[in-house]
């Protein structure tokens, strides 16, 4: 099993990065979309152009326990000056008999004294039904743990999520400090009907609401409307800022969203922007346009839309994006992102096209990157997404730089928090988000070197997505 990675230079498509696995047991594999592979050892080559050929870069070795569950990962890297490996990183992890973390211990090697020094601990508590209650993480200063930061989340009998509460670590003080929370309330058919955040004002020593939202259902338990409101501290109300509205095909597939602002000296709501949303038989998205509200014209004007094709099993095999042009009144394609697969369904090739006016058709362009993905023949024991829900995840752009962008759209309502993790697993971005059912939010990835990792958006209750996506500088 490996990955081959070619990055277009403007001329041509480079080879550059190469990977393989090495597994010692037929229970282990997957999907290598994702960096949670389950291998016993990886070895990663770079490309050199001068010489034409692979050189060493980067090798992973990797320890399961009896039930097959990763306790172990050692990375260590290639130096060219000595032609030799050297230790890099170490995770530990500790998982329960349901293979969820209890805690994961990182640790970089000292060079200067030859042994591993701890860097970061990240401990987990879970209730009665497996859900996570507390996510804390420590860092190792002056040869002790010491506390930064903790995320604890309440539950009703039901198991959704009611409360969370962030929280930091004052040295000083050597106590816990209140940063942020949000509180949520659910109807008797587990759909959330309210949402509020608040923030700890340190000056005061108080909570301070911050935002609100409101949910409203059909009688299919359809959400219809979400209204957003900001909190006002000079009349110490609640004030309206934003309404979204939904609507729904005889197969309950989600067909249009729309947005308006409220305007306070009209004292009505303003439209800003919908989207249009076409399916085929079987539920798959074929197009998602979204349009802008003109006041010139008071209508709406198409700004961009994307096109899917999927196969018989349900996979995504294109998606291709396209801009509006008003002025010809007309689209121009833009990108384009080929997907192949095996019998199995899991993805071979991922290619990255954009369209060039010159060429009059697809092609690469400079950075661009296409990913090759070859498997033993045998049947995989893991999957790459975990989702009761029907839900789009997209990422761009593609390789990212220093932010990445994520699209997600999903049937239900949920409070989410978006990580991004390294190819060890640590967390190396952290956010949470209020509930919605679209999402489009920004994650910085300032700090990271180039390379592949992973992002991860849990929405609770089995609702885990995970896609791969690389970072170049």
């Amino acid at each position: 099993m490996g990955i081959s990675l070619h990055t277009y230079d403007g001329t041509n498509y480079n080879f550059t990065d190469s990977t393989y696995y090495i597994y010692k047991s037929a229970r282990r594999g997957g999907d290598l979309t994702t960096p949670y592979i389950s291998f016993d050892q990886s070895f990663t080559l770079r490309y050199d152009l001068t010489k034409g050929a692979y050189g060493n870069k980067s090798k992973m070795f990797q320890s399961f326990d009896a039930l097959n569950h990763r306790t172990v990962a050692i990375t260590t890297l290639w130096n060219n000056t000595i032609t030799a490996w050297e230790d890099q990183s170490t995770s530990y992890y500790y998982p329960d008999a349901l293979d969820s973390l209890t805690s994961q211990v990182d640790q970089q090697w000292n060079k200067g004294a030859a042994t591993w020094d701890n860097t970061s601990r990240q401990t987990y508590s879970y209730n009665g039904a497996h859900y996570r209650t507390l996510n804390q993480l420590d860092t190792w200063t002056a040869g002790v743990w010491v506390a930064r930061n903790k995320d604890e989340y309440t539950y009703d009998s039901r198991n959704n999520r009611i409360k969370h509460l962030y929280s930091e670590w004052d040295k000083t003080a050597g106590a816990w400090v209140n940063g942020s929370d949000d509180t949520s309330v659910y109807s008797s058919t587990n759909k959330i009907v309210s949402y509020i955040s608040r923030y700890w004002n340190k000056t005061d020593g108080s909570w301070h609401n911050l935002s609100r939202s409101i949910y409203t259902y059909n009688t299919k338990d359809q959400l219809i409307t979400e209204d957003q409101n900001a909190w006002d501290a000079g009349t110490s109300s609640w004030i309206a800022a934003y309404e979204y509205t939904y609507q729904y095909d005889a197969s309950g597939n989600r067909i249009e969203f729309a947005t308006k602002i409220w305007d306070a000296s009209a004292l009505s709501w303003q439209n800003v922007k919908h989207r249009v949303y076409t399916y085929d038989a079987a539920g798959n998205q074929l197009s998602d346009l979204q349009q802008f509200w003109d006041n010139g014209s008071a209508s709406y004007i198409n700004s961009d839309r994307i096109l899917r094709t999927f196969d018989a099993s349900g996979n995504e095999l294109t998606d291709m994006s396209a801009l509006w042009d008003n002025t010809i009144g007309a689209w121009n394609n833009d990108e384009k992102n080929i997907q192949a697969y095996n019998s199995y369904n899991q993805v071979i090739s991922q290619v990255a096209l954009k369209w060039s006016t010159a060429l009059n058709d697809w092609g690469p362009y400079n950075e661009s990157q296409n990913f090759y993905y070859y498997y033993e023949n045998y049947v995989p024991t893991s999957v790459t997404e975990q989702s009761a829900d029907k839900h789009y995840l997209s990422l761009y752009p593609v390789p990212a730089d220093e932010r990445l962008q994520v699209q997600l759209q999903w049937q239900e309502a949920r409070p989410a928090t978006i990580s991004v993790l390294d190819m060890q697993g640590r967390v190396l971005r952290h956010i949470s988000l209020a509930p919605a059912t679209e999402l489009n939010t920004s994650v910085s990835l300032s700090g990271l070197n180039s390379g592949i990792y992973l992002l991860e958006v849990d929405g609770g209750a089995g609702n885990t997505i995970r896609k791969a996506f690389s970072v170049a500088h």
